[in-house]
């Protein structure tokens, strides 16, 4: 046997002839296992000769010219997928990887524009991924599984109340929550908003300093209250 040899195959019924060098170009792989001058594994001969390969004819036509151009010829007959089935059944990992390649990582600005229901927020996006298994990190981390729908001015819509999601990003910036001096939402809301995004167990102490906080307050406003009311009545 030689690497100069021309072999014939028999393909599902259909003879397909190559240069034996050619089926071992792809050196670990199966078909050069089978091939090989010094193989143990050669596939069995048909009556004429022919070497019996129990594969589609059309996909391997596609896998041999892979193998002589190191190119994916494929015909508008047949899919990706299906020639990848096969070419991972031959051992061809190169081929494999060539027919899958592998997502294209989002690329991000350092700094991003949000819509949240109408409210333009732009933000760093590393306080958006600080955590990790956030939701926010996922739809904003490099290697995202999902992002939120990109808006015609270049601002990702996000669907939250934008007052409690502003008390989330003061948050993630600063450690600390952040509330206006009259009305804003309250803290069961927000507590439901950061939930949403899978920050509740990260924001819930806070919260509940916060939630401290206020009770004082109320207790001691209410004291200073009576503590007038007390002193006017004396002085009538």
């Amino acid at each position: 046997m030689s690497l100069t040899d021309w072999v014939t195959l028999d393909v599902g019924g259909r003879l397909i002839s190559t240069y034996r060098s050619t089926l071992l170009s792809s050196p670990h792989s199966v078909l050069a296992k089978m091939f090989s001058p010094n193989s143990s594994l050669e596939p069995a001969k048909t009556h004429n000769g022919h070497y019996s390969i129990d594969a589609d004819p059309d996909i391997f036509s596609v896998i041999l010219n892979w193998l002589r151009y190191q190119k994916v010829l494929l015909p508008t007959t047949l899919t990706c997928h299906s020639v990848s089935v096969v070419a991972e059944y031959f051992g061809l990992t190169d081929l494999v990887s060539q027919l899958n390649p592998a997502p294209a990582k989002a690329v991000w600005p350092e700094v991003v524009t949000l819509d949240v229901r109408g409210r333009k927020i732009t933000v760093n996006r590393s306080f958006l991924t600080r955590y990790p298994n956030s939701y926010l990190a996922e739809m904003f981390s490099a290697a995202a599984r999902y992002t939120p729908t990109r808006l015609e001015d270049g601002s990702y819509s996000l669907d939250a109340d934008p007052e409690c999601f502003m008390v989330i990003i003061n948050f993630l910036q600063y450690d600390k929550i952040i509330l206006p001096y009259f009305g804003g939402p309250t803290l069961e809301d927000i507590r439901f908003v950061a939930t949403q995004f899978a920050l509740g167990n990260e924001i819930m102490l806070a919260l509940g300093q916060v939630k401290d906080r206020v009770a004082e307050t109320k207790v001691r406003v209410v004291v200073v209250s009576e503590e007038k009311v007390l002193m006017g009545v004396t002085e009538k």
